[in-house]
């Protein structure tokens, strides 16, 4: 299993009940998004971008490897985005993961979190990155 497939499952996992216990959902592939899709469907998170960099050492091989969280609302107002991107932190923030193939030896939340209403002016958009530090077993 790849590197970036092993975390993101890492990831999902991690996040997949305490989201639910919120009342949101995860996703890796999202359901599409049209104009008018139930409220119901809503708030969900969805697992982005997982954008590695090499972080190697004389005798390793690692990666920083960013990871985009976009969070999904139909709430009127912040409020549901800040208070989701909240448990994701909390899940995510300094967790350490086992992994099959690769040590995981540092999660950090790394850069920021934005908040912004869409195009069809009901849907609200979240989004923030994580960086998750991964050395080769190998």
């Amino acid at each position: 299993m790849s590197m970036g497939t092993e975390l993101q499952t890492a990831i999902y996992n991690a996040l997949k009940a305490p989201i639910e216990a919120a009342g949101g959902a995860v996703y890796d592939e999202v359901p599409e998004l049209p104009v008018g899709m139930p409220d119901n469907d809503f708030p969900f998170v969805e697992i982005g971008d997982v954008t590695p960099s090499p972080f190697d050492t004389d005798d390793t091989v690692g990666w920083e490897v960013y990871v985009r969280l976009h969070i999904w609302s139909r709430y009127r107002g912040k409020k549901e985005l800040h208070d989701l991107f909240q448990v994701c932190y909390g899940t995510l923030n300094r967790v350490t993961f086992t992994l099959t193939n690769y040590f995981h030896f540092d999660t950090l939340q790394f850069g920021d979190f934005a908040a912004q209403r869409e195009g069809d002016n009901t849907t609200m958009h979240g989004h923030g990155r994580f960086v998750f530090k991964i050395q080769s077993k190998t």
